[in-house]
């Protein structure tokens, strides 16, 4: 895993790499910091990474990504603080221990907040974060049917004022980019 982003903090701009052994295992966390020229490491953490566990979004100056405990494969929210270079969990909207599959498929910023992206069988769920910690300030912001956007190749791009939001991805055969105008839940 690999992320760039400022640290308005100090003035830098960081690079952050991530890597493990095998999935389950400690994860050793580096940063280099341009100002400084040089590279550190940060944290040794309990998240097994693998491809998908990329940095999905920035958001107040963290980046964050879905992930599981190995223990018990239930989801939750990595985040890792630009400026401190440290770590927070944040809780999901619903527990996801007893589901068969994680249903959150992606994450974005929408109006400045962090949000996730709930794909059930034949609809869509945005949920929307206000108290970071607390789980019941979750709320559900959207909800559509959509059978295409129910996959974890498609990633919201944008949300206007005007209420639309634009998703964009990658489909079987052609790139799909959608601007849905939803009415809020």
């Amino acid at each position: 895993m690999v992320a760039f982003g400022n640290d308005c903090k100090s003035n830098d701009y960081k690079l952050f790499a991530a890597g493990s052994k095998s999935w389950g295992s400690l994860c050793l966390f580096e940063v280099y910091s341009v100002r400084l020229h040089s590279w550190k490491s940060i944290e040794e953490v309990p998240y097994g990474l693998n491809a998908c566990f990329k940095p999905r979004v920035l958001v107040n100056r963290d980046f964050h990504w879905l992930a599981e405990r190995p223990e018990d494969s239930s989801g939750f929210i990595v985040s890792l603080d630009i400026s401190n270079e440290i770590f927070k969990e944040t809780e999901l909207p619903i527990d996801t221990s007893e589901e068969d599959d994680l249903c959150f498929h992606e994450m974005g910023a929408l109006e400045g907040c962090l949000c996730l992206i709930e794909g059930l069988e034949n609809h869509v769920n945005i949920w929307v974060i206000q108290n970071y910690g607390v789980r019941e300030s979750w709320t559900l912001r959207y909800t559509f049917k959509s059978h295409r956007l129910v996959n974890d190749n498609v990633r919201l791009m944008w949300s206007f004022k005007s209420g639309e939001i634009l998703f964009g991805g990658v489909g079987t055969a052609s790139l799909l980019y959608m601007i849905l105008n939803m009415e809020k839940v």
